[in-house]
């Protein structure tokens, strides 16, 4: 399966990085803390790469033991632990394009009433998480940085083409 249509041109769409898409999900009146914000990003990223055939955000989505992790997010976010994020002021909100904002507020919405816990088991329960962590060399935990393996994108994009057909996601 090809990753992206012969008629992408990557040179014209300018991709963001994970942390400016969070800063957009933190801008929400929903607050969140940071595993339910990782949570969000592997549903956008899915969806994204399912309706548009070009992923959301550049950066990689790590298989963790117990979930998934966007390293750039976690760097910027980890000193506030399991508290809430601060909410982000909207003249630091980057621009979207109308579709990407449509994926991330339904993200949001469906998202946000599950707890993050419920939303990681179902994250480690699907085939991307799954298959990724087939290729971890079991030490008692993943604790080197670099053994970890990456998410793929035609995974994700078998995933939420078919959740997407199941269960479909409200834009507008």
């Amino acid at each position: 399966m090809k990753r992206y249509p012969a008629s992408f041109r990557p040179e014209i769409i300018e991709t963001k990085t994970a942390l400016e898409v969070s800063r957009v999900l933190l801008s929400s009146p929903r607050g969140m803390n940071l595993l339910r914000l990782q949570n969000l990003l592997y549903f956008a990223q899915g969806y994204h790469l399912a309706l548009h055939n070009r992923p959301l955000f550049s950066d990689p989505i790590e298989a963790r033991d117990f979930g998934v992790l966007v390293q750039s997010v976690l760097q910027s976010y980890i000193k506030y632990g399991r508290d809430p994020l601060p909410r982000t002021a909207k003249k630091d909100v980057p621009a979207l394009s109308k579709e990407e904002r449509a994926i991330l507020n339904a993200v949001v919405q469906i998202a946000h009433e599950a707890d993050p816990h419920v939303m990681q088991r179902l994250i480690c329960s699907q085939k991307p998480w799954i298959e990724a962590r087939k290729k971890v060399k079991r030490w008692p935990l993943s604790l080197v940085w670099k053994d970890v393996p990456e998410i793929s994108h035609d995974l994700l994009i078998e995933e939420f083409t078919k959740r997407n057909k199941k269960e479909g996601l409200p834009l507008p």
